[in-house]
């Protein structure tokens, strides 16, 4: 039997289209498998990122506390910071003894300055600090020296004892500007000093021909703080004089109630 093609031409297109078809959609099924691969890789990274900071961040954490208590109890905060460095380095500053104040002090005391009736001296002959500069209850000096007479042992005693220091205070007044408060004069220059017991004197020396003493002395430690400014040391010559020679000074009669107080203790040359 005999059989005739009659429409080759669209049987050849119709197959055409199927394998175009066919194509189309193994590539579609090949983009939307590597989409989704794509997206599941993105899914996974995104969670190790998320999962790495969180670790990160928890360190961070940790680091942070163990910085701050390590802050809180070396107080690191005082010092981590040029502020507060430059707050700290004023206050050691403040807080470091003006020594060279020392002598100024002294050659007030011991007439070097001004001379003083009945104080005839000729040499500080030693200086020896023996306590910490920075000690808060004041520096511990030990002088030695000599006198031309003895005399003057009990004159030098007794103005160590009533030597006072006229002062006032440097204070912030909250603004950042550093004010001056109220002079006063209620401090003693040796706040504990005991005369009989501080103050030392021995036999004449046969060389020099002159006689010697020792006074150990505690400073007041205001005197040598950089937040006070010492005025100038005052020593009262009336009482000086009362405790000297048991008398009453000429021109001294005005503080006759308080000398008396004086003389009534009975200081005495002891072993000076």
């Amino acid at each position: 039997m005999l059989q005739l093609n009659l429409l080759p031409d669209v049987k050849k297109e119709l197959l055409h289209a199927k394998r175009v078809r066919n194509l189309v959609m193994t590539i579609c099924i090949a983009v939307s498998i590597a989409a989704g691969a794509a997206v599941v890789l993105l899914g996974l990274g995104m969670g190790a990122l998320a999962i790495q900071k969180s670790l990160i961040s928890g360190e961070v954490d940790k680091n942070i506390a163990l910085i701050e208590s390590e802050r809180d109890e070396n107080q690191l905060g005082d010092y981590l910071s040029v502020q507060n460095a430059l707050a700290q380095i004023n206050a050691i500053k403040e807080d470091q003894p003006q020594l060279s104040r020392m002598m100024d002090y002294l050659d007030v005391v011991f007439g070097r300055t001004t001379p003083i009736s009945g104080l005839q001296w000729t040499d500080l002959t030693g200086i020896t600090i023996s306590s910490e500069p920075g000690d808060t209850e004041g520096i511990v000096v030990e002088l030695t020296g000599q006198v031309d007479v003895p005399q003057s042992r009990l004159v030098l005693r007794n103005r160590l004892y009533y030597a006072m220091v006229k002062y006032s205070e440097y204070t912030p007044d909250g603004s950042g500007a550093v004010v001056e408060g109220e002079t006063k004069t209620d401090e003693k220059l040796f706040p504990t000093m005991v005369p009989t017991v501080d103050f030392e004197g021995g036999a004449i020396n046969e060389t020099t021909g002159r006689w010697p003493f020792k006074a150990t002395l505690t400073f007041n430690p205001i005197v040598f703080k950089s937040k006070y400014r010492v005025q100038a040391i005052e020593v009262d010559s009336c009482k000086v004089w009362s405790a000297t020679h048991g008398t009453i000074g000429e021109g001294c009669q005005g503080k006759k109630a308080e000398l008396e107080d004086i003389l009534n203790e009975g200081q005495d040359g002891g072993n000076i």
